[in-house]
């Protein structure tokens, strides 16, 4: 998906939706192949849009009639009623049947215990990658990590820490570059919990955050209030949107000093921080909130596969486009694992699945945001930034926005370190 939630060509060249809007015709790219260099087919694409469709669309999968073989270069995915939400949900990782590891991409991999090594892929469909190899490794802390590039025995840090970053910003060696990710961190409220039943309640937590705030001091100015479910840069979103507002006496009044609960959140010191801030915005408002950190996976478990839990603060995928929303807040959705039910969220999230063209996408999803700012399943805080650090060795073709890793392919070294560097 591209930043604005349009989807862009990666292995399918091109597609065409029938006027009709019941069938996707997709064209793949020639000569695309797997790292063993075996051929894509469509026949083998299909198989995978098959295998992959009912896990990703959940119940909107009811909306697909089959998937067809159309030539050596195209196949076509028929539908029972025409919904947007099939070409949103085609971010589709394309492995080889059989062999999970065997991809298409710029890079194969091999794993080993502490690292993954990748070569680059000799017939890569846009040309072989300027590096040929690549080592990815772990580190147990962040700072662990960066002292290590400071030293020059690292070349990027995919993830530098936003403790770290004042350290690399002052380094002559290193270039930062920042993005906005699609997964805002959130504090989702359990349904189960008589406390979060009334909705007064919910718009009362979402009003006793101080967004800006809680950036500064929680992320260090890296982010972007969350004040809706809505990827702020999708195409359809407007700043005439409702959202949610800082207001403590009417938080105070909703929330009339009787909700307390403990909210859950992964081991981690940013996901604390924000835990604490939170923490003591709710307090000047009446409310009590314990926090607890816990292992990721324990914390997977307990709200995925048991539901036990009052609220949870993690990062959820709502961008960039609606599709994402209608898997965690539609009441079937197939991520909804907190009992949200609410049916003027679901018709608004129901008619954005068979929006007939932009304009009513759009005013459907004003309607959403709507819906979610009166009912809101959710404690909404920001759109965090990721700091990613690359060895000045190197140029980097960033596109502003996104993440290098998608740019890794064309990492060269710069002109001053070829001809002393192989």
């Amino acid at each position: 998906m591209g930043r604005d939630g349009r989807p862009v060509p990666v292995v399918a060249e091109s597609w065409y939706i029938a006027q009709d809007g019941r069938s996707l015709r997709i064209r793949l790219r020639p000569n695309v192949k797997f790292h063993d260099g075996t051929a894509v087919t469509s026949a083998t694409i299909a198989q995978i849009i098959q295998g992959q469709l009912p896990r990703l669309l959940g119940p909107a999968f009811a909306d697909v009639e089959g998937v067809r073989v159309v030539s050596e270069t195209e196949i076509e995915i028929a539908q029972k009623r025409a919904s947007p939400f099939l070409v949103e949900s085609l971010t589709i990782s394309i492995a080889k049947p059989g062999a999970a590891d065997i991809g298409t991409g710029p890079f194969s991999a091999v794993r080993s215990p502490n690292s993954i090594e990748m070569t680059a892929n000799e017939a890569y469909y846009h040309g072989r990658p300027t590096i040929q190899r690549i080592v990815m490794r772990g580190y147990p802390t962040v700072r662990a990590a960066w002292a290590d590039m400071l030293r020059g025995k690292v070349d990027m840090l995919y993830d530098v820490g936003l403790d770290a970053l004042d350290s690399l910003q002052g380094s002559s060696k290193v270039s930062i570059y920042t993005y906005t990710r699609w997964l805002p961190y959130v504090i989702i409220l359990n349904m189960r919990r008589p406390v979060f039943r009334s909705a007064e309640v919910r718009r009362g937590l979402n009003l006793a955050v101080d967004r800006p705030r809680l950036i500064r001091e929680a992320l260090y100015n890296h982010g972007t209030p969350a004040d809706g479910p809505v990827w702020p840069h999708h195409w359809a979103y407007a700043q005439s949107f409702p959202t949610f507002q800082f207001d403590p006496s009417s938080a105070a009044k909703l929330l009339n000093g009787h909700v307390a609960f403990t909210c859950i959140f992964p081991e981690g010191a940013l996901y604390e921080r924000l835990a604490l801030g939170v923490q003591q915005a709710l307090a000047a408002v009446g409310v009590k909130m314990d926090v607890e950190g816990i292992p990721l996976t324990e914390l997977s478990d307990r709200v995925r596969k048991r539901g036990d839990f009052d609220a949870v603060l993690f990062d959820a995928q709502l961008g960039p486009n609606l599709f994402r929303p209608y898997q965690w807040f539609h009441s079937n959705g197939p991520a909804n694992y907190f009992a949200f039910s609410s049916p003027t969220v679901d018709a608004a999230l129901d008619r954005i699945r068979y929006a007939i063209d932009d304009k009513e996408y759009a005013s459907q999803v004003l309607a959403f945001q709507q819906a979610m700012i009166e009912d809101p399943p959710a404690i909404f805080l920001a759109w965090g930034d990721r700091v990613q650090a690359v060895s000045r060795r190197f140029e980097v073709p960033a596109e502003p926005g996104r993440d290098v890793i998608g740019a890794l392919r064309l990492f060269k070294l710069a002109p001053d370190q070829r001809a002393s560097r192989n």
